[in-house]
């Protein structure tokens, strides 16, 4: 079977630029080649069955872009393109990354947060002859390099001068490539994540540019077809400084929905940090140059720290022109690629800023909300442990929420064009429990002007005296020691734990509350400080379990019996000297 690529009708007339046999599930042929027709041709006499044919370009528009990138070993070498580690997902087949020469070889890619990863790429070098049972591991594990996360694919083999495509639908934050029980040099010409097939609206297009002057003496800058031609490096657009702030139009040819638009700054020095402070504008108007048609999105955008980012039109915006213009006059307009999309996947709006930790009390109602757009709108669901809770709805309502109802919440929006997701930790513990965490603070009461600690009034503390090793059992002189604004009364110090009275006993028949993954008798004498009805306490330093009891053993003494591993404490000002004393 062979791959035939080029510019002419007739494909007998084309080249052919892969020829082989075809076995495996998916397979991607060298995709670095230009052309218009893709041909495939079955040279035997037979049935010619082929399931999905995917074309996909270099570059993509994929989150694996600039990533930080490990390897489980390097090479020694003074060469600074040798096995650059920032080029393995840099949308272009130029440079290697690869681990030294060692048993199980490894390289990881960090996305630098957890997504849902529906399709990788993987591209040799033409110099390699084969990658031969090769193993792909995606999750949350950095244990043993990240080799311990679950597998996308294993024993994959991938030809020289070639690719190929795995459709993993698997969740992490890293993606591990590693060969298995062999002893060698792991290497790799390009990968990419989650590519996009949306048809760039904007490729070849040569935009207007104001100024008009660009500066010279950076190579493969000044060339405005370098903008769109769907590569974001190398090769870009560098202005003069426009008194009047610069601007780019784009003309589309035609009213066109635009949905997504992608910007890259891949730029050397002298001119990073230049592209902020900029709008994008959607419309058919060309007064004021195109610059007053409606916005993309509000507000000033920037590029600042940032190599490409994507702008999403919410809800899309239509016209024939699309216009970067930048505000501010003492920068220049610089870039090295723009490209306009109508669709794009789904998105989670908030995605990195959104409060994805929670802790609320037994008893409480929660309201979970995550918000999704693109063009098609997603379905927006929810998950918890594989069950879908609720579908067609941008929330989730927990009410009288218990203990059970802990765990991992995902929020999911699906599309044609792909799916992400959003997790929420939602902790149910007792309305205590968040209030228990505490501060140590040494003091040298002899010397207060060379102890001068930071104190605030929502914290629980602690104070150790250095001079006679002890903990405080009683606040020292707050209005020495506090740099806030709070008053002696605000700011709350407790000693280090209650008084032990009797180890391995506690009190039976009058637990108000169970806590587990207590770390400390201090926190658990802290939740027994905070709750009223609490009178002493148990512990277990081994279990890590505090138990508050609604009662004392003077009252109870019936209750008070042997426990192995679970110490008995009053609720009171005691202290316990933890640095020195052993057990009581």
């Amino acid at each position: 079977m062979g791959f035939i690529l080029g510019n002419n009708a007739d494909h007998q007339s084309n080249n052919i630029i892969r020829k082989h046999n075809v076995h495996q599930a998916s397979d991607t042929c060298n995709v670095a080649k230009r052309g218009r027709y893709l041909s495939i041709d079955h040279e035997e006499i037979g049935v010619l069955s082929i399931c999905e044919v995917r074309v996909l370009k270099l570059p993509f528009d994929q989150i694996g872009y600039g990533k930080p990138v490990e390897v489980s070993k390097r090479e020694t070498t003074t060469d600074p393109n040798y096995g650059r580690r920032d080029q393995l997902s840099d949308n272009q087949l130029i440079f290697d990354t690869f681990s030294d020469s060692m048993p199980n070889p490894w390289i990881r890619l960090d996305l630098e947060d957890s997504y849902f990863i529906r399709e990788l790429g993987i591209f040799c070098h033409p110099t390699v002859a084969q990658l031969v049972d090769l193993a792909i591991k995606i999750g949350h594990s950095l244990v043993d390099g990240g080799r311990a996360n679950p597998s996308c694919a294993e024993h994959q083999n991938i030809d020289y001068s070639g690719g190929k495509a795995f459709f993993c639908r698997m969740k992490g934050r890293y993606v591990v490539l590693t060969l298995e029980k062999v002893t060698t040099r792991l290497r790799v010409h390009e990968m990419v994540i989650n590519p996009t097939h949306q048809q760039n609206h904007a490729e070849s297009l040569t935009p207007e540019i104001f100024p008009a002057t660009c500066t010279t003496g950076v190579s493969g800058f000044c060339w405005t077809n370098r903008l769109t031609d769907n590569v974001p490096e190398p090769g870009g657009y560098v202005t003069t400084v426009g008194n009047n702030g610069n601007w780019l139009r784009l003309n589309l040819g035609m009213a066109t929905s635009v949905g997504k638009i992608m910007i890259a700054n891949v730029v050397p020095d002298p001119y990073k940090e230049q592209l902020i402070d900029f709008e994008l504008r959607v419309g058919d108007s060309l007064d004021n140059n195109g610059n007053s048609n409606p916005l993309c999105l509000d507000g000033l955008q920037s590029m600042l720290g940032k190599k490409i980012e994507s702008f999403y039109c919410s809800p899309p915006v239509t016209g024939q022109y699309v216009n970067l213009n930048q505000r501010t006059t003492d920068k220049r307009l610089i870039l090295s690629e723009i490209a306009v999309y109508s669709d794009f996947e789904p998105k989670m709006k908030d995605r990195f800023g959104k409060e994805r930790q929670l802790w609320r009390g037994i008893g409480e109602s929660i309201v979970l909300s995550c918000e999704a757009y693109d063009q098609p709108t997603p379905v927006v669901s929810w998950i918890k442990d594989g069950v879908i809770l609720v579908t067609d709805s941008s929330t989730l309502e927990i009410n009288s929420a218990t203990v059970e109802d802990s765990g991992v919440y995902e929020c999911w929006a699906n599309s044609t064009l792909g799916e992400e997701y959003m997790p929420f930790h939602v902790n149910i513990t007792s309305d205590v429990r968040p209030c228990a965490e505490s501060i140590e603070i040494e003091l040298d009461l002899g010397n207060l002007e060379t102890s001068y600690p930071e104190i605030f009034g929502n914290k629980w503390y602690r104070f150790y005296d250095t001079t006679s090793n002890n903990y405080l059992k009683e606040k020292p002189n707050l209005a020495a020691l506090t740099k806030s604004n709070h008053s002696d009364e605000d700011v709350r110090p407790r000693p280090a734990i209650s008084m032990k009275v009797k180890a391995d006993h506690a009190l039976f028949n009058h637990i108000l509350l169970t806590e587990t993954d207590i770390q400390d008798s201090s926190q658990c004498m802290i939740m027994c400080a905070l709750k009223s009805t609490c009178q002493s306490f148990n512990y277990s330093d081994k279990e890590k379990v505090c138990e508050l009891n609604g009662s004392t053993k003077q009252k109870h003494l019936e209750d008070f019996l042997p426990r192995v591993g679970y110490h008995y404490f009053m609720k009171g000002k005691g202290v316990v000297n933890k640095r020195f004393a052993g057990d009581l």
